[in-house]
């Protein structure tokens, strides 16, 4: 599986792809706006049966039900053209602190290039290695885990074993 990664790498680099997450490749300027949102926890707005939403850190889901979803659509003419208010979403989760740092964690790890120690400290008023200093350490000493230039990020060895690593930042 390693030696076909490596070959598919190979060929997507030659083709003039480079990588940008650690499961996507694209051409320069054409990287996926979705998912680089969702990986740097921009706001985005989820319409539709099931869809799901994240605005200043609250994550809204709407139902999966097709008779519900209809039924709440029968009422959005009477709020006018608030769509929260129409109450489409059957769930409203606010996202602490300690939820809001560990996804920028382990959303934001999955751009090759990383988190920002900066972005961090302002977003939280916290450095990063007060509150995660450990894992970072752990993991870098295994070759896993570099710090260059303000940036955190996965080694390519790191890259095979995200998944693992990502899981050491969601803390008790």
């Amino acid at each position: 599986l390693y030696d076909m990664e490596k070959a598919g790498q190979k060929a997507f680099m030659d083709a003039g792809y480079r990588q940008y997450e650690t499961s996507n490749y694209a051409k320069r300027g054409m990287e996926c706006r979705h998912n680089i949102g969702y990986w740097t926890r921009a706001d985005y707005l989820g319409l539709g049966i099931g869809a799901a939403s994240l605005i200043s850190n609250v994550r809204y889901t709407n139902t999966s039900d097709m008779d519900e979803y209809l039924s709440r659509c029968r009422h959005i003419h009477d709020v006018g053209d608030d769509i929260f208010k129409a109450n489409l979403h059957v769930a409203a989760d606010v996202i602490d602190k300690k939820g809001q740092m560990e996804e920028f964690m382990f959303l934001g790890l999955r751009m090759t290039k990383g988190i920002s120690v900066q972005e961090f400290r302002g977003r939280f008023g916290k450095e990063i290695e007060e509150i995660y200093g450990k894992v970072l350490k752990k993991y870098e000493a295994m070759g896993f885990l570099e710090e260059s230039g303000g940036f955190w990020r996965f080694t390519r060895k790191g890259i095979h074993v995200s998944n693992h690593i990502l899981s050491d930042f969601l803390q008790d």
